[in-house]
């Protein structure tokens, strides 16, 4: 299902899947591969970096999974590092005598930042509330600055029943953006759950 939700573009609903079945079964090495290529396609390229270490920790032999470490880490800038995940997986191709063709990503295209939030906001709406705070986190680390990432992830800690949380990340949208009329309009209906119609 998984991988059916990325072919559709949801990527966030595809990771919440393959995290899913990585509960089910911690070591499943092509769970780990797909879920850093949906984050890759999300842009999250330290998650996606963490996942494939953990694929090629569960098979030294994974020449795809080398592949696709040297596509991250030139996303990351690490230079060194992907050209020693290449030279590896041309290595086990060469072992394995497989042909040394690229591996080709699925068509589903890099989602847009708006998409993303829309995703974000769903997945919370779908009862992964944590899920959904933990992905607006890296959104944050990402862009200190997206005055999006901070109304998302109010908006999901309000859902959530943390109304001080839910208040402080209002407030930093409403001071990076004194114009945003969705953290205005969350943090009235906060406050006015709060009894604070001042």
């Amino acid at each position: 299902r998984g991988l059916a939700y990325f072919d559709l573009g949801e990527m966030l609903t595809a990771v919440a899947d393959y995290t899913k079945a990585l509960t089910l079964d911690p070591q499943h090495r092509d769970g780990y591969y797909a879920r850093a290529l949906a984050r890759l396609t999300l842009k999250n390229f330290p998650g996606a970096l963490t996942d494939i270490d953990r694929a090629i920790n569960f098979g030294r032999d994974y020449a795809p999974a080398y592949q696709l470490k040297g596509k991250i880490c030139r996303k990351l800038a690490q230079y060194p590092e992907a050209i020693t995940a290449y030279k590896l997986a041309a290595n086990l191709y060469l072992a394995q005598q497989d042909p040394l063709t690229p591996i080709s990503l699925p068509p589903a295209p890099l989602i847009t930042t708006e998409q993303f939030y829309t995703q974000l906001l769903e997945r919370g709406e779908r009862g992964d509330v944590q899920g959904a705070i933990e992905d607006a986190n890296w959104a944050v680390q990402t862009n200190p600055n997206d005055v999006r990432a901070y109304c998302c992830r109010g908006i999901l800690y309000f859902k959530q029943g943390d109304r001080s949380a839910a208040l402080a990340d209002l407030n930093l949208a409403i001071q990076l953006d004194p114009e945003s009329h969705v953290a205005y309009r969350s943090r009235g209906k906060l406050r006015s759950q709060m009894g604070d119609y001042g």
